[in-house]
């Protein structure tokens, strides 16, 4: 599952820039915000596709901020919310 999440996590960083680049240049060690240039906006296109691809909610902005800027925090973020998510009984309403 970890793998599926990721890569699809790189498809949506990827599809959100400006500039190209490709999985293999997202990193742990990768800054979205100084390595690629992800402005504000591509930040706010890239949380919402985030939370839709895999049926999260990223609430605080200032948390938003800091994960979305170092790839290795958003990853470990995501994979955390969505095993969470996947945990939960049937019929069981996420609380974010």
């Amino acid at each position: 599952m970890d793998n599926t999440v990721e890569a699809k996590l790189k498809e949506l960083i990827i599809k959100n820039l400006l500039m190209k680049v490709s999985a293999q240049d997202i990193t742990d060690e990768t800054d979205l915000v100084r390595d690629f240039v992800l402005d504000s906006l591509q930040m706010l296109r890239l949380v919402w596709d985030i939370e839709i691809a895999f049926g999260i909610s990223i609430q605080n902005q200032d948390s938003m901020v800091k994960l979305v800027a170092k790839y290795k925090l958003l990853k470990e973020y995501v994979l955390k919310r969505v095993s969470e998510s996947t945990a939960m009984p049937a019929g069981t309403e996420k609380n974010v």
